[in-house]
């Protein structure tokens, strides 16, 4: 994995606490983890540093830039700050970062759970392609439809066996996913910001044990 930065660890660390009263804030901060982890593959340049620190300098990301350095997809045209260079080739390639990005992920899982069903090799092609779909924005049934289609001929195939927890906390297989706008899995915000609040509820005030992590209601964070 490399070293990770003091505000990365922060989040690691925060997933491995283990607390009982909350069992399900380890898995809350995996996430925002994961998704901080696989952000440094796109919000930084070839030298290593932070998308804001090569324009504005003024401490809001890509605030000015839009969705533009979450693409995945190749561009004619060099990404803001990352002109071609000698020795690190590819890294205005948004295809190769990101799927450097995904195969850091996928070596994390697979190092912090289980067995994997799939090897990175048997996905490669999968992930190429869905890097490869064009977006714009918040549009993408494209990528969202493919990614779809591709996890459900998985499922059935037997390649991957997924399985989820019911209201009376038994296991039930999932036989099918939707994530495409309007499915039963398409991401919510609204829902994602109850349920950070109902995972993290018992934690108010713990900020010592979870420096540099916001916590509901902590006064060291504010909104954006």
């Amino acid at each position: 994995m490399g070293n990770l930065s003091p505000q990365l660890n922060n989040l690691l660390n925060a997933s491995r606490l283990g607390n009982p009263a909350q069992p399900c804030a380890e898995y809350q901060f995996l996430g925002e983890f994961l998704h901080s982890y696989l952000d440094t593959f796109s919000h930084r340049d070839k030298d290593n540093r932070p998308f804001d620190a090569i324009s504005a300098k003024l401490g809001i990301g890509h605030g000015f830039a839009g969705s533009e350095p979450d693409y995945t997809y190749d561009e004619d045209m060099p990404i803001l700050g990352n002109m071609p260079d000698p020795e690190v080739p590819y890294w205005d390639k948004r295809e190769y970062r990101s799927l450097q990005g995904e195969k850091a992920v996928y070596e994390f899982l697979t190092a912090y759970g289980t067995s994997p069903a799939l090897g990175f090799e048997e996905i490669r092609n999968v992930l190429e392609r869905f890097n490869a779909i064009r977006e714009e924005g918040a549009d993408f049934p494209g990528k969202a439809r493919f990614l779809k289609e591709t996890i459900n001929k998985l499922i059935k195939d037997g390649k991957l066996k997924l399985t989820k927890n019911t209201e009376n906390s038994e296991k039930t297989r999932i036989v099918e996913i939707n994530i495409e706008k309007g499915g039963s899995d398409e991401y919510k915000i609204k829902e994602a910001e109850k349920n950070r609040g109902k995972y993290l509820e018992n934690l108010a005030g713990q900020e010592h044990k979870y420096p540099g992590v916001c916590l509901p209601g902590s006064k060291i964070c504010k909104e954006v």
